[in-house]
């Protein structure tokens, strides 16, 4: 929930963000990343997502982890689609106990699970934004 107390500000932040986002901006080569906002999506059978983007801003970058401790994406499919500016599409298969971050303007759409998957597909989406210096 966005607008829980416990997941806005630095409280969450000062508890994950240190960590994870410290990781996050040496391996992807960012300046420190700030988190703006952190929320649960789920989906079951028939809930495909539709086509959007999560900012149009060059500075947002989007961190989807899987929240599913098991996941079997040959089976119950729920891949995420992303698309270029020019329309070439790639497929990231959902796994359990792994994230992909990508820039927030890439568009990109979730996959429901198929009627073999007796669960909700789950992931915590982290919405982040680059802070550069002012020097």
């Amino acid at each position: 929930n966005p607008h829980d107390p416990y997941f806005e500000g630095r409280h969450f932040e000062s508890r994950v963000g240190s960590i994870v986002f410290a990781e996050l901006s040496r391996r992807r080569g960012l300046d420190q990343l700030a988190m703006r906002q952190v929320y649960a999506n789920g989906q079951t059978m028939g809930q495909h997502g539709d086509w959007h983007q999560d900012s149009n801003q060059v500075d947002d970058w989007t961190f989807l982890d899987s929240a599913n401790p098991r996941w079997l994406s040959d089976q119950w499919v729920g891949a995420t689609y992303f698309a270029n500016e020019t329309g070439q599409q790639r497929r990231v298969n959902f796994q359990s106990k792994a994230a992909v971050i990508f820039p927030s303007h890439l568009w990109h759409y979730r996959e429901a699970p198929n009627a073999q998957a007796s669960f909700m597909r789950t992931t915590i989406a982290f919405k982040l934004r680059r802070q550069t210096s002012k020097t």
